[in-house]
């Protein structure tokens, strides 16, 4: 069977579904992606498969508080050097974008998946 990369229409429908079914999960309503978005999942090689398109997903829809999708979302192994060039000093955080822990926390939940908060390392700066 060929790789995904190498059926762009069938890698469309199923990031399409993808997108869906984890925004359902999510509590979210459907969201917009960018075709800069779109492009760079298409030439991604994702030598996770499917697994790693979906777990892609799910980390962009829970870490990202826009109503859209950009290519700036996505992690730097999707989108490759250009994306830490074109960010150069842009605030990668902006308020209101980026979720509050204790939502990522109560997604990751409704996910099924435990959140282990880790105990302050006794030797860090506590400043």
């Amino acid at each position: 069977m060929p790789a995904g990369r190498d059926r762009p229409r069938d890698l469309a429908i199923l990031t399409q579904r993808l997108f869906t079914a984890a925004c359902a999960r999510l509590g979210r309503r459907p969201l917009e992606m960018t075709v800069a978005v779109t492009q760079a999942l298409f030439q991604h090689r994702w030598p996770g498969n499917v697994r790693e398109l979906k777990n892609t997903i799910e980390r962009v829809l829970i870490l990202e508080a826009d109503d859209e999708i950009r290519r700036e979302h996505l992690p730097l192994e999707i989108v490759g050097p250009v994306r830490a060039e074109a960010g150069a000093g842009a605030d990668p955080f902006p308020a209101g974008v980026v979720r509050r822990l204790e939502e990522i926390e109560d997604m990751l939940d409704g996910l099924g998946r435990k959140v282990e908060r880790r105990p302050p390392d006794p030797g860090g700066d506590a400043s």
